[in-house]
């Protein structure tokens, strides 16, 4: 099965576009090896029937079933490969959340952002917004975002939430992550973590008017370790929800 692999890029503009940096498989095959550093993105969105909703990032790995109901299961190849992708040193402003999903048969698997500053924006006027956590990951293994920060640009719509959220995810490395919820948001957290297993959250910083900035939900959230945080402009550092137990944490120096 063809893929697209040890790809880099660097140094370049992306305006005026529905979407940003998409990784998409839907027929089989991998991508991998892949380093995108130095970017500047602006999107914008365009008409409902446009692929995208104006994010700067997104990732999904489908079968071909999963796309099109009327094609047979019996048919489809096993679901594709997202992995080995470093992104890196980006400023992107859009109109969107940014989705990152792998598939239950195919996690994404050690994908990095780092130095990644993402402003999301909201146009009052537009037909439709689907946005509701800036920065989306689900069914990832071996994740990493170290100096990332995510900012809510005004006006806010009313369907925001997290700034940043995980959900079915094994090995979770956060570093100096700065975020707050949306606004007018509270109690949703800055930072969501639903199912996650086996996680370090060290050097993360609440911005100023956070309500909570870390919330676990979830029976399978365990391990999660907390290392030099600084949570003093956060009403309150952390809590648990729908099934999530206080003995999954661990506090670290």
């Amino acid at each position: 099965i063809a893929g697209i692999r040890n790809v880099t890029i660097d140094n370049c503009v992306i305006t005026k576009s529905n979407r940003g940096i998409a990784f998409m498989t839907f027929d089989g095959g991998a991508v991998e090896n892949i380093v995108l550093s130095n970017l500047t993105i602006e999107t914008v969105r365009h008409e409902w029937f446009w692929w995208g909703d104006g994010e700067p990032f997104h990732f999904n790995i489908k079968k071909r079933s999963d796309v099109h109901a009327g094609w047979p299961p019996e048919k489809d190849r096993p679901a594709g490969a997202i992995r080995d992708v470093k992104i890196q040193n980006v400023i992107a402003r859009g109109y969107g959340s940014s989705v990152c999903n792998g598939h239950p048969d195919s996690w994404l698997d050690n994908i990095s952002f780092e130095n990644v500053k993402l402003t999301v924006a909201h146009d009052p006027e537009a037909a439709y917004d689907k946005a509701v956590h800036g920065l989306v990951f689900k069914q990832a293994r071996n994740l990493r975002l170290r100096d990332v920060e995510v900012v809510w640009e005004g006006p806010a719509s009313e369907k925001w939430r997290s700034a940043v959220a995980f959900d079915e995810v094994q090995g979770l490395v956060l570093d100096g992550i700065a975020a707050v919820q949306a606004p007018g948001a509270d109690p949703a957290p800055a930072v969501l973590l639903n199912q996650v297993d086996f996680a370090v959250i060290r050097d993360c910083r609440a911005a100023q008017g956070t309500g909570t900035f870390l919330v676990f939900t979830g029976e399978g959230t365990k391990d999660i370790l907390l290392e030099r945080n600084d949570f003093r402009k956060a009403r309150l550092p952390y809590s648990f929800a729908e099934g999530a137990k206080p003995e999954a944490l661990k506090l670290g120096y």
